[in-house]
């Protein structure tokens, strides 16, 4: 599980990476636009807003497969059955994954035949990122849920282990 989980992650990082060229490279291509050439451009607005989308759909799975989700770590610290609390946590951030699975693809099945209007891009584009970024969520959760039951052991990702955010 841990190296289909690897290259995901991989994926997933390289998928990242290139959302965040897109952005700054958008927002870079409007302030020229607007500011040097004196002429407006709609379509880098509408696609720096889509590249953020997908950062964030691909990016906060990556950040459940480190370990580094929104946890309280006051909480984490004070718990009794520390790993009881961990396996509660993985099983909630799995059913967030889910319904961004399920009615992403729905949103997908809507957006079918749809361009955004000032880059014409079809919405099947933009709207896939939903359900991609939640089977990613559902199978990084799944595998910290697996390790924290003890079922397989821990990978080798750099994680916070102190189970919050600095």
């Amino acid at each position: 599980m841990h190296k289909v989980s690897h290259k995901l992650q991989s994926c997933a990082e390289v998928t990242a990476a290139v959302f965040l060229i897109g952005i700054i490279f958008c927002v870079l291509v409007q302030v020229v636009c607007r500011d040097i050439l004196k002429v407006t451009s709609t379509w880098t607005q509408e696609i720096a807003v889509y590249c953020f989308m997908w950062l964030t759909m691909v990016g906060a799975p990556l950040m459940v497969r480190r370990g580094e989700h929104f946890v309280i770590p006051l909480f984490i610290d004070k718990v009794k059955y520390k790993r009881v609390f961990l396996c509660m946590i993985d099983l909630m951030v799995l059913a967030v994954g889910a319904v961004f699975l399920l009615y992403g693809v729905r949103f997908v099945q809507s957006g079918l035949g749809k361009t955004s209007v000032a880059a014409h891009l079809p919405f099947i584009f933009v709207y896939i990122a939903y359900p991609i970024g939640g089977a990613l969520t559902v199978f990084f959760a799944f595998e910290m849920l697996l390790e924290h039951l003890g079922v397989i052991p821990p990978a080798e990702v750099a994680r916070d282990t102190e189970g919050g955010l600095d």
